[in-house]
């Protein structure tokens, strides 16, 4: 596959991985982009990709950009070199944890993030 072409499976994963973060069922994704609970569960697993109009709605109702789950490609530009580097070493050491060490990951994370913004 080269770069820049729809890939369902990659498309599945990132979709998966987003409505989790923003802990949604797949019912609820499903009720808010209008369809059916299994043809959004086929779009996940990558057995289908969805029609424009779909894309549109999920990419609103998952607030997420659609270079970034139709691609995988993440706007960066914002970032200096350095944070990027320290990005990807962050995302590279947690690659390959469960999503439910990675859930573990974002809420400590989150709580640390929370606690120093009081400081």
């Amino acid at each position: 596959m080269q770069k820049g072409e729809f890939n369902k499976r990659s498309f599945g994963q990132r979709l998966r991985a987003r409505r989790i973060e923003k802990g949604l069922t797949e019912r609820k994704v499903a009720d808010l982009i209008g369809m059916t609970e299994e043809s959004y569960r086929h779009l996940e697993y990558g057995n289908n990709g969805p029609s424009v109009e779909k894309l549109l709605r999920i990419g609103k109702v998952l607030d997420i950009s659609l270079d970034y789950l139709v691609y995988g490609q993440k706007e960066t530009s914002d970032l200096s070199e350095d944070k990027r580097f320290q990005i990807e070493r962050i995302v590279k050491s947690i690659k390959n944890c469960s999503p439910k060490h990675l859930e573990n990951i974002y809420q400590m994370i989150k709580y640390h993030l929370l606690s120093t913004d009081r400081k």
